[in-house]
């Protein structure tokens, strides 16, 4: 097979070019096309482009803060007089003034009337007051 090419053969390849050549030409014509077609759509994109990502910035920051600026307190109250003798629970605070555990005193009764142990409710906040709280304490804490 003879590598070299005549020049008959050159000018018909310039004639009538690969299929694959000219896709590859009329793809980067397309392209060049479309860049110019947003060159000139783009000053007038890019400011609404800009305001519309600052709104959703603002948007995310006021959902970010919501969700990190919401605290539940608990607060038990003193018992009353009469309640001392009726007293149905106990409580007992965790350490660190943020765990509640509200256990009952007496045990269930279940409906064939075997006694059975009360289960103990376990809860969670970001800060429990306990019946010996003032109420300069409960407020002084939430206004911080």
């Amino acid at each position: 097979m003879n590598r070299n090419i005549s020049v008959v053969q050159k000018v018909n390849l310039e004639k009538n070019p690969l299929p694959i050549v000219t896709q590859k030409r009329d793809n980067c014509k397309n392209t060049k096309r479309r860049y110019e077609g947003f060159k000139m759509t783009w000053p007038v994109w890019n400011p609404k482009l800009r305001s519309e990502e600052t709104i959703r910035r603002d948007l995310h920051n006021t959902i970010q803060e919501l969700k990190g600026n919401i605290r539940v307190f608990c607060r038990v109250r003193p018992m009353l007089t009469a309640e001392e003798s009726q007293r149905s629970c106990a409580f007992s605070f965790g350490q660190d003034e943020r765990e509640l555990v509200v256990e009952p005193t007496s045990p269930n009764e279940s409906i064939c009337g075997t006694k059975k142990a009360a289960p103990k409710h376990e809860f969670a906040f970001d800060k429990v007051f306990t019946a010996s709280s003032s109420q300069e304490d409960v407020f002084g804490e939430i206004s911080q």
